[in-house]
């Protein structure tokens, strides 16, 4: 029976998918488990769940062993559906959450963006901005638009260094829009603006391109990362869920079960370090996806059919000409593509 049943696993996961069963499953196993041996444990004034019937049979399942199956992966299945909800949770980006229930953290975040980033974001918009009538504009305008240029970069490069005494690794995008209440939060939005800032890619309409010609190393890397990410958030969401069930049932009942409530205390613990863990590693993950653009950028712009231009400066109107390109069709903005034989020639 044993064999039956390991067989069956076997199947259903490799069907399903590591992926699956690391990230969803493990963690809806060990939900079940924890309600199952404390929650509904008689020894805590609780009452056994009975979904089946012992003489209850499923191909190689029973009664007794069956919920423990269909509850996880009903569950997992759950964690898979809700995947980018979770994260976005996280990452504190519904707006109920910035101005109701994380609103001092948003408010401080804010401030402090304000105060660090506020000249920044002021010169870099104009710089943006001279920059796309450098190549939009007549000779004379032009020249004027380009002393702009000229002036702005020393004035970014001036601020860039007061910040780097400031604070030299970064914990805050320096756009305040697109600040969060949440650590999470805040290092995928500088993971969303690396791209952008360095070489005016629009990283959500670039990104789907770019991953496609990533060398498989670099692909599993962040498969990976992104996989360690999901069963952290998905253990830090249950441990969340059975702290607080814990707390409420063990006050609830009479007499009040103050070993199920510490257990329930011990798991909110447990679900912020784990939390901070899920920090940790999408900064790492930050490292490989924004590696991935500082060196393989270049290959979708082969793709497109297009030259990397040997000035940044001129990069960054490029690609802020493919963005318009990709959302609003505007092919007259992008510069000549190469003939075909000089692709096939580099190729």
């Amino acid at each position: 029976m044993e064999l039956g049943i390991s067989s069956a696993l076997k199947t259903l996961f490799e069907q399903l998918g590591k992926s699956f069963f690391i990230s969803g499953y493990l963690p809806a196993a060990l939900f079940v488990a924890l309600n199952q041996y404390l929650v509904f444990s008689n020894r805590f004034g609780g009452r056994s769940l009975v979904l089946f019937a012992p003489d209850f049979k499923l191909g190689p399942f029973t009664g007794d062993n069956l919920a423990a199956v269909i509850l996880p992966l009903f569950l997992a299945m759950l964690l898979l559906a809700f995947n980018t909800l979770i994260i976005k949770f996280f990452e504190g980006a519904f707006k109920w959450q910035q101005n109701f229930l994380l609103r001092p953290w948003m408010a401080a975040n804010r401030k402090r963006c304000q105060k660090h980033y506020g000249r920044l974001t002021t010169l870099k918009k104009e710089y943006y901005k001279q920059l796309a009538q450098v190549a939009g504009s007549d000779k004379a305008e032009r020249n004027d638009a380009f002393d702009k240029v000229v002036g702005l970069r020393l004035q970014i490069q001036a601020e860039n260094d007061r910040l780097e005494q400031i604070e030299p690794m970064p914990s805050l995008p320096y756009r305040l829009e697109r600040v969060r209440p949440t650590a999470l939060g805040n290092i995928f939005a500088l993971m969303e603006e690396y791209p952008y800032d360095r070489y005016g890619i629009a990283a959500v309409a670039i990104w789907p391109r770019l991953q496609s010609l990533l060398p498989d190393a670099i692909k599993v890397d962040i498969s990976n990362q992104k996989l360690l990410l999901d069963f952290l958030l998905n253990l830090v969401t249950l441990a969340g869920i059975f702290g607080i069930e814990g707390i409420v049932v063990g006050l609830a009942r009479a007499p009040i079960q103050l070993a199920l409530v510490g257990a329930g205390v011990g798991a909110l613990i447990v679900a912020w370090l784990l939390y901070r863990a899920a920090v940790g590693v999408t900064a790492t993950m930050g490292l490989f996806v924004t590696s991935a653009f500082d060196f393989y950028r270049g290959a979708v712009l082969e793709k497109f059919g297009l030259s990397q231009p040997p000035q940044i400066e001129d990069e960054q109107f490029l690609w802020l000409k493919i963005a318009s390109f990709l959302r609003r069709g505007e092919a007259f903005k992008l510069p000549p593509r190469r003939s075909a034989s000089a692709v096939a020639e580099k190729e």
